[in-house]
């Protein structure tokens, strides 16, 4: 069961590593988040969490998708929130957002899959919400001991013309 809730972010600063996504390759993700695991990038960005907005330490995933969420060709992130600055690793804003979150216990990246389809093909286009132009997030939180997926997509209120 997917939980969905409406969520405000301040902006925040992040830091991390990034890989291209060069179109509908799932794998790659899981690949990449392996591969952060090995080289330990994941503990470091735990250590260099200065999270206000994600605290406890959290590392996350980060699509920059905001020039053009259509493309399916985009850099992808691994994260954590600081506004240090290190020679490692990129760092980026990411604005004020309302975000719709959704909510699972799947894990990824069918997880993430069917968060999307429940964004994008049950819940935006019944609400009065339309897709905003910022990131999207990936994070994995646990909660009472139990592991979640969850997709951040940004939105605002759609626009209503007078007549």
């Amino acid at each position: 069961m997917i939980q969905m809730r409406i969520e405000k972010k301040n902006k925040f600063s992040v830091l991390g590593k990034k890989i291209w996504i060069p179109g509908n390759n799932n794998q790659i993700f899981g690949i990449f988040w392996d591969e952060c695991l090995r080289d330990n990038t994941v503990s470091h960005l735990q250590e260099l969490s200065k999270g206000k907005e994600f605290p406890n330490k959290a590392v996350f995933g980060v699509s920059r998708v905001e020039y053009d969420p259509s493309d399916s060709a985009f850099y992808f992130y691994i994260v954590c929130e600081s506004n240090e600055k290190n020679d490692m690793y990129e760092s980026f804003e990411v604005k004020e957002q309302l975000w719709a979150v959704f909510r699972t216990d799947q894990h990824a990246p069918n997880g993430l899959v069917q968060c999307r389809l429940e964004c994008f093909y049950n819940w935006l286009p019944t609400s009065k919400y339309i897709r905003d132009n910022n990131v999207e997030i990936q994070m994995y939180p646990t909660i009472n001991g139990k592991k979640y997926c969850e997709l951040y997509i940004p939105i605002k209120e759609k626009e209503i013309k007078s007549a």
